[in-house]
């Protein structure tokens, strides 16, 4: 092929890239725009008079902004005793599922044990149940342990998860089978040669665990 024929190609090939990346731009837009919406239209809504949320066909912008329905809410509970409590519950059940998270990656990945494929099949299929199914049994749980109306009956159930669990036995395979560091998961990147040498110095689980959780987090 002649050389202007090469550059006619490039550059067909660039406009066919080009457009194919403005579609998938537009695309994510779209998508981006269609979760954003329901945010937004509730901010408007708590922003209107009562006779515009219920005006039909729909007010889109509030013709008289009014903050009256922050107000009344402000009336009826302790905003501030409410977002204290969200901050609890958040930061203790974040610590919480992040240590139990790398206890049960390190596990899985690192050490073999009897069922361990099967045990972690039935973890991950814990993530496909709808909260509502575990609500009753964990209202009745809760209650049994005497924690019902209490910021630890909310923050117990939440300190592990299986969402939390990185996915570091799916590829321990491949950890294994290099001396290098991986980025595929938090307890994998770390090379069993080094595991090994820690545990041929007499080290236990929990200095080698120690060492694994450092070096994966440089």
């Amino acid at each position: 092929m002649s050389a202007p024929g090469r550059s006619a190609s490039s550059r067909l090939a660039r406009k066919r890239l080009a457009g194919r990346r403005a579609l998938l731009a537009t695309l994510m837009l779209l998508v981006a725009v269609a979760s954003a919406f329901p945010l937004l239209w509730m901010v408007l809504s708590s922003l209107k008079t009562p006779a515009e949320t219920m005006q039909v066909p729909p007010v889109w912008i509030p013709h008289t902004p009014t903050l009256e329905a922050y107000e009344n809410v402000s009336g009826v509970i302790n905003v501030g005793r409410s977002m204290w409590n969200s901050l609890v519950i958040a930061s203790i059940t974040t610590a919480g599922i992040l240590v139990t998270s790398m206890m049960a990656g390190y596990a899985f990945a690192k050490h073999h044990f009897p069922g361990r494929s099967l045990l972690f099949s039935v973890l991950i299929a814990t993530m496909f149940l709808p909260p509502i199914v575990t609500l009753i049994p964990l209202y009745r749980l809760v209650g049994s342990i005497g924690l019902n109306a209490s910021l630890a009956g909310i923050i117990v159930p939440n300190l592990a998860n299986a969402f939390g669990i990185p996915d570091a036995p799916v590829h321990s395979r491949r950890a294994r089978r290099s001396d290098r560091r991986s980025t595929d998961g938090w307890s994998v990147g770390t090379p069993d040669p080094v595991q090994d040498r820690r545990a041929e110095r007499g080290a236990g689980n929990r200095g080698t665990g120690a060492v694994c959780l450092r070096l994966s987090l440089e």
